[in-house]
């Protein structure tokens, strides 16, 4: 009987070690799985905060580009229209060349803004007043066609008459010029004349009525005999002429990284800001150019 009792007892006691065992592993799987549920969540918040952060980012730069096309939109529309009056500007206009036969056939094209079409374009470059500006300042260096400008004065000088010169001549060779502006460069002209005082004034007033700009940067004035307006004048002189940088359109690229300092983001050029307009700009503050 009591070898019964001690037998129920120990089986109740087992059965109950059994349900707490149970409880137990149930608890701790309960605790394992909340444990995994809450890691995730904490994983899923942080990358969610990333993500809008990363968004917000690119919606602002993304707005800043919108702005900065507008901009862009309306700088050419301006253009545009500054372009149409010097089209027709008579003031330019009274110092062209004389236009051809094929210019005025297609003068009615010339003042055609709307068109932008290459062959439209050409037309107003080259049959309207447009004409004179690469005459006043060329968008490229050419040594030869400056030259070549100072002889064609020096030939009409004087009532096409001329005036003597012993040499004319560049040492800017292939080199580019010194620098004016961030876009506008010297080329320069060095010019020997010999003969009578009025001619070599007619010369130089002829020069100085040019189209295109030439400042007299050093000179020097020689003769022989007991005065300068008897006999001939030896006047050697360096020009300075002017010339521009070719315009072209540029593209920026712009980089959002969700991690700046990812090797990713790192090998594209780095996370870059731009500027109220999105003209991209580094870290600090220094612009970027790529094109």
């Amino acid at each position: 009987m009591a070898n019964k009792k001690s037998s129920e007892g120990k089986g109740a006691a087992l059965a109950k070690r059994s349900k707490i065992d149970s409880m137990q592993r149930n608890m701790f799987i309960a605790v394992c799985l909340a444990s995994i549920i809450l890691g995730i969540s904490v994983v899923g918040v942080i990358r969610l905060a990333k993500s809008i952060g990363f968004y917000n980012n690119v919606i602002t730069e993304r707005d800043k580009v919108i702005k900065g096309n507008t901009k862009i939109q309306n700088d050419l529309k301006l253009l545009k229209d500054n372009v149409a009056n010097l089209v027709s500007n008579e003031n330019l206009e009274s110092v062209a060349r004389s236009r051809d036969e094929e210019c005025m056939s297609k003068s009615s094209q010339e003042i055609d803004n709307e068109s932008y079409k290459n062959a439209s374009i050409e037309v107003a470059r080259t049959c309207s007043a447009l004409r004179m500006i690469p005459d006043a300042l060329p968008s490229s260096k050419n040594v030869e066609a400056t030259m070549a400008s100072m002889n064609q004065l020096l030939y009409w000088s004087n009532n096409r008459n001329g005036v003597n010169f012993e040499s004319l001549s560049s040492n800017d060779g292939g080199s580019a010029g010194s620098q004016i502006t961030s876009s506008v460069h010297v080329s320069t002209v060095r010019l020997s004349l010999k003969d009578e005082a009025d001619k070599i004034h007619g010369a130089l007033a002829e020069i100085e009525n040019s189209v295109r700009n030439f400042d007299i940067s050093s000179a020097n004035i020689s003769w022989k005999g007991g005065s300068i307006t008897k006999g001939k004048l030896e006047f050697n002189a360096t020009y300075s002429a002017y010339y521009s940088d070719t315009v072209s359109p540029m593209t920026y690229r712009r980089a959002v990284c969700a991690k700046a300092d990812s090797k990713k983001c790192v090998a594209a050029g780095g996370n870059s800001v731009g500027d109220e307009y999105g003209q991209p700009k580094k870290a600090n503050g220094q612009a970027v150019n790529q094109n």
